[in-house]
Order: structure tokens, then C-alpha cells, then sequence
């Protein structure tokens, strides 16, 4: 599980850099998926045999959502968060076509009504959106790690250290950039 969460990191960030920033979202929910199994596993070992046996449909049923990711548990909570905000990017609803869409236009003749749409392929590739979802890879791999942390009752250490800097130093990186892309708003 956790090699495949990295390899979904991995292509989550391929993916931002090739300006496809709207395509990362998928990875991520991917890889927050694979922590909330490597954990729920960890107490529940009928779920390693879902996995292994490839029984996505019995596991999905048995082990939802709601249930990998518990809101009340202060490990899981903004795991829970995430997986749906990234599913939100993903699926042909209003918020994940609102993101793509470049242009539209509307005329009425009084006879014939005409409406088009244009879409872009991989969403908005402003600085602002590139960075909304960097920010949200990096998040949810701080958050990932924690729950791997504690599904491998992993001493705090040196890389406990580390991956709580990485965490502030996000927080400030985040300030300074929303800061910035707020001064260059249009009036």
C-alpha cells in the first residue's frame, strides 16, 4: 500500500508539471484510499484479503468510505475531507466541468436558441490553480504519512521531525503565494 501511494504521489506531481494540474486529483484520492486501507487493515485483517484477492466490489461494500476515513478520529478526519474534495474533481458533476470550462456562449434569436461550450481538457492552468492543487497534493501526503505513521506504530524520530517542518513550512509557502495571487487580482 504504501508503494502504491507513492507511485500515485508521483504521478499526481508528473501530472502538475506537464500542466495537467486538474488530472492529479484522481491520483491523490488513490493514494489517500491506500492509507485509509493500510490502516483499517491493520485492525481489520478481512480487508488485506479483499485487497489481495482483488475483491474491489466486496471491499468497497464492506469497508466504505465513512468507515476507512471516521470524521471523529482526529487521524482520518481530514483524510475524509480530502478523498471527497478530490472525488469532486473527478466525477461529470457541476463542480468538476465548472473547472473546465473556458467558454461559453449563449444567443437567442427569438426562433432558434443556440448555446456552446468550450471545454479545456485538463482545467484552468493559471498560477493560482497550479498552486491550488500542489497544495492539496502536499497536503494530503503530509496526512498520508501520518496515517502510515501510526498504522506502522512508527517511533517519533528524525523523519517525525522532518515531516512536521515539511507540514509549517507548507503553511507558510501557502500564505505567501495566496497573499500574492491576492494582490494580482484584477480591480
Amino acid at each position: 500500500m504504501v508503494g502504491s501511494s507513492l507511485c500515485q504521489f508521483i504521478s499526481a506531481a508528473s501530472h502538475i508539471l506537464w500542466g495537467q494540474a486538474s488530472e492529479a486529483y484522481g491520483h491523490v484520492r488513490h493514494a489517500i484510499e491506500n492509507s485509509g486501507i493500510a490502516y483499517l487493515s491493520s485492525s481489520e485483517p478481512k480487508i488485506a484479503e479483499f485487497y489481495r484477492d482483488k475483491n474491489e466490489k466486496g471491499m468497497s461494500k464492506l469497508f466504505p468510505t465513512a468507515r476507512l476515513f471516521p470524521i471523529g478520529e482526529h487521524l482520518t478526519s481530514e483524510l475524509n475531507g480530502m478523498f471527497r474534495q478530490a472525488t469532486k474533481h473527478l466525477h461529470g458533476n457541476l463542480h468538476s466541468n465548472q473547472t473546465k470550462l473556458a467558454e461559453e456562449d449563449f444567443r437567442d434569436d427569438g426562433e432558434i436558441v443556440e448555446s456552446s461550450f468550450t471545454f479545456m481538457l485538463h482545467g484552468d492552468k493559471s498560477s493560482e490553480s497550479i498552486w491550488e492543487a500542489c497544495f492539496f497534493v502536499l497536503t494530503a501526503a503530509y496526512y498520508v504519512m501520518r496515517l502510515y505513521e501510526a498504522t506502522f506504530d512508527l517511533a517519533h524520530g528524525q523523519w517525525h521531525k522532518q515531516l512536521e517542518e515539511f507540514k509549517a513550512e507548507l503553511g507558510k509557502a501557502d500564505s505567501t503565494l495566496r497573499r500574492e495571487f491576492n494582490q494580482h487580482l484584477p480591480s
